[in-house]
């Protein structure tokens, strides 16, 4: 295997420093830790300095798992009823290969907590048994205290969910999507107007931010009001993933609120496409607001777009 490693410098696109590694790959984790550790004492250790996180902390000895986690993450991500069926039995896989991988049932707690949206009723409960399994297991690891956290908001538990958010992001401040995470949470929780200031700091640190940091945008600006700009997020958020159900209902309903009937309906069309089940009973269940009046902004703006009970 050929590993190459390089430093750019972002503002200019210069090449600041360059190496390359030829390793054996019979032991996946050696290379990773040798060449990490060759990369590190190249650069003084400055960009450990500057992105923090936890180091030298080993999940599983079973390349295999690690291999399956990976592509679980990747499937759910996208956010589809496919996709989180692929991710839960990558998940399911690396178990089975190592029965106390913490992040295995993390990533498994994430795929049913999708479920549960999907109209699984007993998936929430099982996301939250997995997601306490994962903290038994290994309570400081960042994509447990993700799992947890997003599990916590839907089950209601508002300051909790904060709290792991803001466990993972001090973990892990160079990481883009624990900045995102935070602002899911407080976006539900309440705390709109905290959420901008943290989705620039994800943008930044990855310029190829996926679909839901626009999105986590719009809701926010929908929540304060500022339809004009949830407006322009949302269909950002939309144009870069057509198949998620959340973009849709969320421009849906704020285009209901700006008065634009005609493209309310397309919007909910879009969503009705993808989840054909869908209605106020369900908004008002999964949406895990906890003040009423953001929920009812948003039922407001289905119902002028033509949803129903």
């Amino acid at each position: 295997m050929r590993i190459t490693a390089q430093l750019i410098e972002g503002a200019g696109g210069g090449h600041v420093w360059a190496e390359r590694y030829d390793r054996d790959l019979a032991d996946i984790f050696a290379v990773q830790d040798e060449v990490t550790a060759r990369i590190v004492r190249a650069l003084e250790g400055t960009i450990v300095e500057r992105l923090g996180g936890p180091a030298g902390l080993v999940e599983t000895d079973i390349p295999e798992a690690y291999d399956c986690v990976l592509r679980g993450r990747e499937q759910y991500r996208l956010f589809s009823k496919d996709g989180n069926l692929r991710a839960q039995q990558s998940y399911e896989r690396a178990i089975e290969l190592d029965p106390d991988y913490a992040s295995a049932y993390a990533g498994l707690a994430e795929t049913c907590l999708h479920a549960w949206f999907l109209g699984s009723a007993a998936a929430l409960d099982r996301a939250y048994e997995l997601a306490l399994k994962a903290q038994r297991l290994q309570p400081s690891l960042p994509f447990v205290l993700e799992a947890l956290g997003n599990v916590q908001l839907f089950k209601g538990q508002h300051e909790e969910a904060i709290a792991a958010a803001r466990g993972w992001l001090d973990l892990e401040p160079g990481n883009a999507d624990a900045h995102a995470n935070l602002a899911g949470a407080l976006h539900f929780s309440g705390y709109s107007d905290q959420v901008l200031p943290l989705i620039e700091n994800a943008m930044q640190l990855n310029p190829f931010y996926p679909f839901y940091y626009t999105l986590y945008i719009g809701q926010a600006c929908l929540a304060l009001e500022n339809y004009e700009d949830a407006l322009r997020a949302l269909q950002r958020s939309a144009a870069h993933n057509p198949d998620s159900m959340p973009a849709h209902l969320f421009l849906a309903a704020c285009q209901g609120l700006m008065g634009n009937a005609a493209l309310a309906r397309d919007e909910l069309a879009a969503v009705k496409r993808i989840f054909p089940e869908f209605s106020i009973v369900w908004v008002r269940t999964f949406l895990p607001y906890r003040r009423l009046a953001d929920l009812d902004r948003v039922v407001e703006g289905l119902r002028q777009a033509g949803l129903t009970d």
